[in-house]
This record gives structure tokens, C-alpha cells and sequence, in this order.
């Protein structure tokens, strides 16, 4: 099937008037990441999991064989480490002024 798309692929690049190797390596990229969110997909327990795991490769971190959505999403968390935009630790709240926690 992927041989099929690759020369749909190519096949279309040839009547474009823009040249032939940007065109292809940007349709090429467009593939890789198709056939990993495909790969994610089989692979996701539900669509969060399959959130968290998008989450994991756009911030490099690496994805293992029958992972659950917990261990996605710890790691995921711990990648962003102070970023998380999550659940920030709020202190004082009854002093007129807040504190909270991370970067926002």
C-alpha cells in the first residue's frame, strides 16, 4: 500500500511546475509522519493515549513497543518538566496575593 501511495506521490510530482526534489522530500516527510501517527494509532489505547504519544514524538522523546497510557503520559510529563501546563501548585489561597507555580 505504501508503494501505491509513494507513486501516486511521484506520479504527481511530474506535472507540478515547482521542481522535482523539494517537492519530493517534502511529500516524503509528509509519509514519515503519516506511517507514524498510522504506527500510533494501532498501537493507542484510546484517544488520549493516542494524544500522549503524539505529544512524546514531537518533543523526541522515545516511544516503546506495548506502552500503556500511564507510562505515556508520566513521560510526557517529565519531558516538559516545568512547563507542564497541567495541575500547577498553587500556595496561600487565602492571602491576597497567589502564588503559583510553573511558567505561564
Amino acid at each position: 500500500m505504501i508503494s501505491f501511495l509513494l507513486a501516486g506521490f511521484v506520479s504527481n510530482l511530474w506535472r507540478q511546475k515547482e521542481t522535482f526534489p523539494e517537492r519530493l522530500q517534502e511529500r516524503m516527510q509528509k509519509l514519515k509522519v503519516f506511517y507514524q501517527l498510522w504506527k500510533f494509532r494501532r498501537m493507542a489505547e484510546s484517544l488520549n493515549h493516542l494524544q500522549a504519544l503524539v505529544t512524546k514524538m514531537q518533543l523526541g522523546v522515545p516511544v516503546r513497543e506495548n506502552e500503556t497510557e500511564i507510562q505515556s503520559y508520566l513521560d510526557t510529563k517529565r519531558a516538559l518538566a516545568k512547563n507542564w501546563p497541567f495541575m500547577w501548585t498553587v500556595k496561600g489561597v487565602r492571602d491576597s496575593k497567589i502564588e503559583v507555580d510553573g511558567d505561564y
